[in-house]
């Protein structure tokens, strides 16, 4: 794999969105503002985490010092083209679980995200909704 601890390109011959997308990444702007805008927090530390499984499940983890929160449910990822600024994912969460849900998608229980070219994931499909970007990195073992 053409990976690097400076990231990846999803556009390269050997980087397949549809396996890169496995494993664990976390929230990096945990800005002031996107928290209190997204998250109403009033500066509280929060940390958030996203793990997906090859089963096509995921869990998503939010800690902050309210306390900790875990959501799961189950992904796709779509076939990443040359006109695409990424590949799209597409989260289902379990009923019971959609409290953690980000963004303001239509759909009940379903969250948006973007496996982008260089390597990150980001929520920037829900920016016409008010929803702040939030850029998650990948945890490389």
């Amino acid at each position: 794999m053409a990976c690097t601890i400076l990231g990846c390109e999803l556009g390269e011959d050997d980087i397949d969105p549809q396996v890169f997308i496995y494993g664990d990444w976390k929230l990096l702007n945990t800005d002031e503002l996107a928290r209190n805008l997204f998250y109403g927090t009033d500066g509280a530390n929060i940390e958030e985490t996203y793990a997906f499984y090859d089963d096509g499940s995921f869990v998503k983890s939010r800690v902050s010092n309210k306390g900790q929160a875990v959501a799961q449910g189950n992904f796709k990822v779509a076939p990443l083209s040359a006109s695409d600024d990424g590949a799209l994912v597409r989260l289902e969460y379990a009923a019971e679980n959609e409290r953690l849900r980000g963004g303001c998608a239509t759909e009940p229980r379903v969250e948006w995200l973007v496996l982008n070219r260089n390597g990150s994931l980001s929520s920037k499909l829900e920016i016409s909704c008010q929803a702040p970007y939030l850029l998650y990195d990948k945890i490389l073992p």
